[in-house]
């Protein structure tokens, strides 16, 4: 689970909720972002894909 601490259309604590429910979820919870994946997060959400996938 990826989510944005600035999200205001989905609060952080509806990802902590979600994260808890999927077994095996991981949460990562990003700094400066809303509820969109800004270009300049892509680095780090893309490792975090990469990291759960490998």
């Amino acid at each position: 689970m990826i989510h944005g601490l600035d999200d205001t259309l989905i609060t952080p604590s509806g990802g902590e909720r979600t994260a808890e429910l999927v077994p095996g979820a991981k949460l990562l919870l990003i700094p400066d972002m809303g509820h969109d994946r800004p270009r300049e997060l892509w680095p780090e959400i893309i490792d975090a894909v990469q990291a759960h996938t490998a």
